[in-house]
């Protein structure tokens, strides 16, 4: 009987040690504020952005490529800022330090700078027949063209993004996520606090640290082959021409990242279990001297 309620117990401990490994993967990177700035910081999202805009550039528009990739190059601070604001912005809410979802983004930095380079590139890529013109036409006819970019690239300096201001489902979603987020912390400490009664209830019945350090070792081994599996999936996916190289280049070194935790606690689950399973041979062996040398 007594082997039979350690068998369900070692079961039921088992599962909630690899649920507990899961969130612990969860809450180091997908629900940790840190590991997604540090990942945005990574990942050149603004090489990226500039790859993808220059691919969709309509075709009487590529005289101002230059323009537009200097400006991003030279905004690259700007966007890393309003980037990080509104990841935290994001965690914010989702973790429940504020009601409602608000995102302030100050854009004059960005007008300046699209100002600044597209009139450069209208000076550098004027028709010939403005060569024809005088100097004093020429003046008028680039202060046309400097006014008109200002009148086109006129954008309110500041946008303020709340909850109520997205569209329905990304409202939905991101209610739906900030619960899910708060299931999570719950499913975590529920998960903690059951995986410590059921390993004390398996060393009070069996006398021994045997079964608990055997369900370590078994929770290392899942957690590591899921760790190994994972890191193969992006070298299985075929490369999609249609996907920028940089993407391609960066996916295999996140979804290692964001595996890491899930080695950790592998590793860390499979050394304390091989050190039960030492110390429990080692109890056995100090208790039972007699079955030792029999044995011998």
């Amino acid at each position: 009987m007594k082997l039979f309620l350690t068998g369900i117990m070692g079961l039921l401990l088992l599962v909630a040690l690899l649920l507990i490994s899961l969130v612990f993967l969860l809450d180091r990177t997908l629900v940790n504020r840190d590991f997604a700035i540090a990942e945005l910081e990574r990942s050149d999202a603004v090489g990226m952005a500039k790859e993808m805009v220059l691919k969709h550039l309509p075709e009487n528009a590529r005289p101002y490529a230059p323009a537009v990739t200097s400006s991003m190059e030279e905004l690259r601070p700007w966007f890393l800022q309003q980037s990080r604001g509104a990841i935290n912005a994001g965690y914010d809410f989702l973790l429940g330090k504020t009601e409602r979802f608000e995102l302030t983004i100050q854009t004059e930095p960005l007008r300046r700078s699209l100002v600044t380079h597209l009139t450069q590139s209208v000076h550098d890529n004027l028709p010939p027949e403005y060569g024809n013109l005088s100097p004093a036409d020429q003046a008028r006819a680039l202060a046309d063209i400097d006014r008109e970019i200002k009148a086109q690239l006129r954008i309110n300096p500041v946008y303020h993004i709340g909850i109520d201001s997205l569209p329905a489902d990304a409202r939905v979603a991101l209610v739906r996520a900030r619960k899910a987020v708060g299931y999570l912390r719950v499913t975590y400490n529920i998960a903690i606090a059951v995986a410590i009664a059921l390993a004390l209830g398996m060393v009070l019945l069996r006398r021994s640290f045997l079964g608990v350090g055997i369900v370590l070792l078994l929770v290392g081994a899942v957690d590591f082959g899921l760790w190994s599996f994972a890191r193969s999936i992006p070298l299985s996916i075929p490369t999609d021409p249609s996907v920028p190289a940089e993407i391609r280049a960066y996916l295999p070194q996140l979804v290692g990242r964001l595996m890491e935790p899930l080695q950790q606690f592998g590793i860390c689950a499979g050394a304390a279990g091989l050190l039960l399973v030492l110390l429990a041979i080692t109890v056995y062996i100090i208790r039972k001297p007699d079955a030792v040398q029999l044995a011998a």
